[in-house]
């Protein structure tokens, strides 16, 4: 089978300080929207891979930005969400979508079976491997991995408007994120979703569930909305906010384990 990827392009994932001491691993699904250059951007503008549909817009500017804060490494997609989505089975309709938010996507189109394997060996996989080799290590340091997954949402979407300002998401376990919760709802001027602007629930999501609730590590999954987060001045600034909250939220967990 040929290969999807060439010398010529970038790598399926990007490690953001890779010699970091923290134990908190940050993940970044959807920071990129770059194309591998045999697809030919799926036959879409550009403006359509700068869109939501293509970009978590913002999440490569808060990764970078909590990297530094935390001295933690951050695992961050090297390709398009529209390529495949590093956060959908492999196996699932929405892995490769060939319609999103309205926009068709040519190059997603009568996608053969090899088509679609290329994907998933050359880029899904090799992501999440560089994933699970972080925790490994982490864990292997002596200490307890948690694991936080950046996203952001469109703040409206099928002409539905989504009020707020940032939203956790959690499934099995609420420890950490019902902390962060309680924590940033305090910054009164913040409208908090909770299980918004999705659902963890939802058995949609992948990175999460596969690397965090079914070993039974601790996790974090948060959505910025993304007119908030849509500059590197902005999404620095919340990205400042949510780590104030994190010190605080790891503070109280840690309390709540001692008691």
């Amino acid at each position: 089978m040929a290969k999807l990827l060439t010398a010529d392009d970038s790598a399926a994932f990007e490690i953001l300080n890779p010699t970091a001491a923290s134990n908190l691993i940050f993940v970044a699904d959807h920071a990129s929207n770059k194309v591998p250059l045999a697809l030919n951007n799926l036959g879409l503008p550009q403006a359509e891979l700068d869109r939501h549909i293509g970009i978590d817009i913002g999440s490569a500017w808060i990764a970078a930005y909590l990297t530094a804060r935390f001295d933690a490494l951050a695992v961050c997609a090297g390709f398009s969400r529209l390529v495949i989505d590093l956060n959908r089975q492999p196996t699932a309709p929405s892995s490769i979508p060939d319609i999103s938010d309205g926009t068709y996507v040519p190059g997603n189109k009568d996608l053969t079976s090899a088509d679609r394997q290329a994907r998933v060996d050359e880029i899904f996989w090799p992501y999440h491997a560089a994933i699970e080799t972080a925790m490994t290590a982490v864990e292997k340091r002596g200490q307890t991995v948690i694991l936080i997954s950046l996203h952001s949402f469109t703040p409206v979407i099928n002409g539905h408007k989504r009020p707020w300002d940032i939203g956790f998401l959690y499934d099995q376990d609420a420890r950490l994120s019902q902390h962060m919760i309680t924590t940033m709802q305090q910054d009164g001027d913040i409208f908090v979703g909770e299980n918004q602007p999705y659902s963890g629930k939802d058995p949609q999501g992948f990175t999460v569930n596969h690397h965090s609730e079914r070993p039974h590590r601790p996790s974090l999954v948060v959505e910025f909305r993304q007119d908030l987060v849509a500059t590197q001045i902005t999404a620095e600034a919340w990205a400042d906010r949510f780590a104030n909250a994190i010190e605080k939220s790891l503070a109280a967990a840690l309390s709540d384990n001692c008691s």
